[in-house]
Parts: structure tokens; sequence; C-alpha cells
């Protein structure tokens, strides 16, 4: 692992499904072990179930709230809460109200490239693209 200093303004800003995500750490700064977005969700947008296969992810709440899925489970998750989404376990979020801004740490990294390839698409996007995208990274939507 490398020392690395990121600030929001020099992050790579991705819009995935009209949600901006700030890549801030790599799996290449952390030798593979995690990543690490920020994640800017407009008011009542969000990233629709799906599952992992291949990591965890821990989501910290930084302003605004979420409404989160994990299993059978909802929750609203305020600023200042941290919730953790372990791999195979369907999960979703979207802004319960106005904008929330979330720090969404990735064990271990991969799926950056990911991000990217999704940002990549044309508009308005095609849910079949997404999906097979994102298989390749081992991950469905529910």
């Amino acid at each position: 692992m490398k020392s690395t200093i990121v600030s929001r303004d020099s992050a790579t800003h991705l819009d995935i499904l009209g949600i901006d995500h700030l890549i801030l750490l790599t799996g290449a700064d952390s030798g593979g072990a995690w990543a690490l977005i920020e994640v800017v969700v407009p008011p009542g947008a969000g990233i629709p179930p799906h599952v992992h296969t291949r990591e965890d992810e821990v989501f910290s709440v930084l302003s605004g709230a979420l409404e989160m899925s994990i299993g059978e489970r909802r929750h609203i998750v305020p600023a200042g809460t941290t919730v953790v989404a372990p791999r195979d376990v369907p999960h979703s979020f979207r802004a319960a109200g106005e904008e929330a801004r979330v720090h969404v740490a990735i064990y271990p990294a991969g799926i950056e490239s990911m991000f990217t390839e999704l940002a990549a698409l044309p508009k308005p996007v095609d849910m079949a693209q997404v999906s097979a995208i994102v298989a390749r990274y081992g991950i469905r939507f529910t």
C-alpha cells in the first residue's frame, strides 16, 4: 500500500444511472485490498436491489439519509451512520428525502473499472447493457 492524498476535486467523477460517483481510492492505492467511493445520491434516486458475490461494502452516510434494504430488512440510515452490506446478501439504496452523500468502502477492490464502464454507456442507459457489465464483475440484479 502507498501513501495517498486525494481531494474531492481531484477524484474521478463518474455519472452512473444519474448518480455521481467520485472514485477517491482504488485498488492501485491499497494493493488491491479495498477501494473508496463517494456517492452523491440525488433526492429519490438510488441503485436497484443487487447482490455482490466478490466483495463486501461498508456505507458511511455523510449527509442526508438513505433508505436501504439489506436482505429482508429496510432501514432509514441517517447521516453519521455506518452500514455493512456483506457479499451474497441482496441490498439496495436510495436517497430518503434530500440529497445524500455516502462513502462506500469496497473490500476487496476490483469493481472500480466496472464503474468506468457503466459511466461510458450512452444515455438513456439500457438496463440490459448494465446487467451484462455488472455480471462480468460477479454482481446481479435481484
